[in-house]
């Protein structure tokens, strides 16, 4: 039987979800990633040793294993990391054994990457990424969908995973990819709906799920389950999953077929209750949503039509390149049943702020970079969304970069806060991990700014060598300031071929 349509799922509101996580006590976190080798692919996992840095966690209580089974469930193999440094990056195809030059090499399952420790980690999501290796390009997303902790509920849920977009062009192919834990769900089959770039419902497949076992998977081919349709831009689809042991954020994207290329993301669910920001008395908005850029990368967001509540307005502010700081533009109404933000080439940051009674908290966007003036096909579809006044802003961030194969690559900050007046100048420390390498740098974030920070630079100028021991040379960053702001991004991309991956931060 097909799952029911109008099934809801437990997605808690915002503000209950953050305060949960006061009282978090977990002593394992852990994130399901696909595994999809051909020749000349890989997996790479990437991680900072955060848990030191910035839990005061020693490396001598913590033990990662990775364990990868088929897609048949059955396990492939596991490997425990021997010694945690500040920056790692584990190959799945090393830890498969796979050489190389086995140009024969076909694998597809899952990873499970799994963190355990003696202290109390609090969060069961991981701060890691997946990066997909094809040749010289890459993709990445971070911890999506997991197995869950024995101390959790193992109940059965419905989520509707969607938001990503579908490239619907010759030699690419949209997926998802379904994953199962230890326990399957009762229902083995997947509803997936074809909507139209307003959410309309346009046709409806059923994808059978009776051969996925226990730690089983499959990649689902979206025009495989629609051979017939005339795909039109903006098409975009949702998967109703029933789901008990996992938490079921799945990893999405696009496979460029010509060079076994998977262009990833992770899905977010349609929120079918209502869920709105608190409007508190003295409070100038509610929510911000921001997208900011280099002068090499062009940048759109896409809200799609899936979070709760109508239209609503908002006070539009930009800053050009040749500006200091946000300047006051123009109210602006924000469709809820689709919008798309484009930066022009003249513009690096553009803040639209949320005023009202019925903001959703969770207003989730993706961001699509591209190198500019590039006629590629290849782009980012970074998962995140609009900054609400539920959510705590943070000292901290990390993320990652690569600089191996004529990559470029970038850290995005902003220091802009939600409320006006304006912020002020925020100092803060820099400091990048990578192979035989460890350099910190002072910096300061402008009031009402984005500020871009190039790793290459920041390597050059403190005569370090950029150099791993091979051309995989992934780095880790870690950011401390002296106030809090809100998300990061970081990007590699090479203007040679518009080749581009990147990720927001921790």
């Amino acid at each position: 039987m097909p799952l029911k349509q109008n099934t809801k799922s437990s997605t808690e509101t915002l503000a209950k979800d953050f305060k949960a996580r006061d009282f978090f006590v977990n002593y394992r976190a852990s994130a399901v990633f696909p595994v999809f080798i051909r020749k000349s692919t890989d997996v790479h996992i990437v991680f900072l040793n955060y848990w030191t840095l910035k839990n005061q966690i020693e490396a001598a209580d913590l033990t990662i294993i990775f364990s990868v089974y088929k897609s048949d469930g059955s396990l492939a193999q596991q490997f425990v990391h021997p010694t945690i440094s500040f920056h790692n990056q584990v190959s799945i195809r090393n830890i498969l054994n796979i050489a190389p030059f086995d140009t024969d090499a076909e694998f597809d399952g899952i990873v499970n990457v799994e963190i355990l420790s003696t202290k109390n980690l609090r969060f069961a999501f991981p701060g890691i990424i997946a990066v997909y290796q094809s040749g010289s390009l890459f993709s990445s997303v971070h911890s999506a969908g997991r197995i869950k902790n024995p101390n959790e509920k193992q109940l059965i849920n419905y989520s509707n995973e969607t938001n990503w977009n579908c490239k619907f062009e010759s030699g690419i192919e949209p997926f998802f990819h379904y994953f199962v834990g230890p326990s399957v769900p009762q229902t083995r089959e997947l509803t997936v709906i074809l909507r139209s770039q307003t959410g309309v419902a346009k046709e409806t497949a059923t994808v059978d799920t009776g051969d996925v076992s226990p730690f089983g998977s499959k990649f689902v081919w979206i025009r495989e389950i629609f051979p017939d349709h005339n795909f039109e831009a903006g098409d975009f689809v949702s998967v109703l999953i029933e789901h008990n042991s996992v938490f079921p954020r799945l990893v999405v994207g696009n496979l460029h077929t010509e060079n076994n290329f998977l262009e990833v993301t992770h899905s977010f669910p349609i929120i079918e209750a209502d869920d709105y920001c608190s409007n508190k008395s003295g409070v100038d908005f509610q929510s911000m949503l921001c997208a900011f850029t280099s002068e090499d990368l062009e940048l759109s967001s896409r809200v799609f039509p899936t979070n709760c509540s109508d239209n609503f307005s908002g006070s539009m502010y930009t800053q050009k390149f040749d500006q200091k700081m946000l300047q006051n533009s123009q109210e602006t109404l924000y469709e809820q049943t689709s919008s798309n933000l484009i930066l022009d080439g003249e513009t690096k940051f553009i803040c639209i702020r949320f005023k009202g009674d019925k903001i959703p908290s969770r207003i989730n966007a993706s961001f699509i970079y591209k190198v500019r003036n590039q006629s590629s096909h290849y782009s980012t579809d970074i998962a995140s969304g609009a900054e609400s006044g539920d959510v705590p802003l943070k000292s901290h961030h990390w993320g990652h970069g690569y600089l191996g194969n004529g990559y470029k690559s970038l850290i995005l900050l902003r220091n802009n806060k939600l409320n006006l007046p304006v912020a002020t100048q925020i100092h803060g420390v820099i400091t990048v991990f990578g192979h035989d390498l460890h350099l910190r740098k002072d910096i300061l974030i402008e009031p009402e700014s984005a500020l871009v920070l190039s790793i290459n630079e920041l390597i050059e100028e403190s005569g370090n060598s950029s150099r791993g021991p091979n051309d995989n040379t992934f780095v880790s960053w870690y950011l401390e300031v002296d106030e809090p702001i809100g998300d990061t991004f970081w990007l590699a991309y090479r203007t040679a071929d518009g080749a581009i991956f990147g990720d927001h931060g921790f």
